[in-house]
């Protein structure tokens, strides 16, 4: 079932090439029989999960130059050892395991143990998931452990292979250079397509109409339908919603409109940062990674109007403002998470000083 392979590689890299090829012994040695469960969905998907890390690891492997470029392979194994590890309580009837996702400095770091607050040069500062060693040295104002690695050059090779985004393109317009094909779905009029999404991985939809429509968007999960968006008369350019992480491996969507459309998901954070303040005109989402800030929330027309927020596992935690037609009000993001503006007017949501 699974081959293993060689190459000539240089010596920094055999370990990583010895990892692989020993999860993929694992996997062959395991003794779950899929057939025997087939009536197990959490069982399969988990099962699902560590051949596909275990298939992505050798896709991510092929061409790696050093340690840097093999980052993702590292990454890739991990979430594969979970999800066999996941296997193995399912099996033995015992909770699943937490994960714990690697270092976000490095991936030799280890596992992380919590999230810390970090900030590259010149760019803003946000929650990440850090070794014990990396916290402590955050928490004392020194930078992470130094392994030859800049913070965030894990994603060397994937920006290497990927387009830039157009210059001055905003955010929601269209799919970040890189999305997957079978996350993105395009259409005209009604439709129900299947988005490809990673098992227990948060995420973000964004339907765009191509003009204004009177529409609606509906997940089509079995036994569990939801309706994010339904026009009241009120024509909407795009809805917008995080997603918390499930087990499946696509995600069932129904959208009724009567213009062109396009569907795709973004990671959480690809969400873009509440800066100096954001006017815009119907759903929108941004992120706050700071603590308690006051904002002032205006809406210029008619219709209802929500600020939601919700976690970084994009799981509601809560309304911010709520109002109708035209109004002004003052409220406070109670800390750091994902900020969700459901309307199909204009508004502004801006900081005080």
């Amino acid at each position: 079932m699974f081959r293993i392979f060689r190459r000539r590689r240089g010596a920094e890299l055999t370990a990583i090439e010895a990892d692989i090829t020993a999860f993929g012994e694992a996997l062959a040695a395991h003794p779950l029989e899929p057939a025997e469960h087939a009536a197990d969905a959490d069982l399969l998907a988990d099962y699902g999960r560590a051949l596909d890390a275990y298939e992505r690891a050798k896709r991510a492997f092929a061409g790696d130059r050093d340690l840097l470029d093999a980052e993702d392979v590292i990454r890739a194994l991990d979430a594969g050892r979970h999800a066999l590890a996941c296997v193995d309580a399912r099996l033995a009837g015992r909770p699943a395991p937490e994960h714990r996702p690697p270092c976000f400095f490095d991936a030799r770091h280890g596992p992380s143990v919590r999230r810390a607050v970090w900030a590259p040069p010149d760019g803003t500062a946000r929650p990440v998931p850090v070794c014990a060693a990396d916290a402590v040295r955050l928490e004392e104002g020194l930078p992470p452990i130094e392994t030859g690695r800049a913070a965030g050059s894990g994603r060397r090779k994937r920006e290497r292979e990927r387009p830039e985004e157009p210059a001055g393109a905003a955010p929601f317009d269209a799919p970040p250079a890189g999305t997957a094909p079978g996350s993105i779905a395009r259409r005209k009029g009604n439709a129900r397509v299947e988005l490809s999404v990673v098992p227990r991985e948060a995420s973000v939809l964004v339907v765009r109409f191509s003009d204004p429509a009177v529409a609606s968007v509906d997940i089509m999960q079995p036994g569990d339908p939801r309706s994010l968006w339904s026009s009241v008369g009120e024509p909407i350019r795009r809805v917008v919603f995080p997603l918390a992480a499930g087990r499946k491996r696509v995600l069932p969507l129904q959208v009724t409109s009567d213009v062109p459309w396009e569907a795709w998901l973004v990671a959480p954070d690809d969400v873009p940062p509440l800066r100096n303040g954001i006017s815009e005109q119907g759903m929108y989402a941004f992120r706050h990674e700071g603590g308690r800030l006051p904002i002032r929330v205006r809406q210029k027309g008619r219709g209802a109007f929500a600020l939601l927020r919700f976690s970084w596992a994009c799981e509601l935690a809560g309304s911010v403002v709520a109002g109708s037609g035209s109004f002004t009000k003052a409220a406070e993001v109670p800390g750091p998470g994902l900020l969700l503006v459901r309307t199909s007017g204009e508004w502004v949501v801006d900081g005080v000083e």
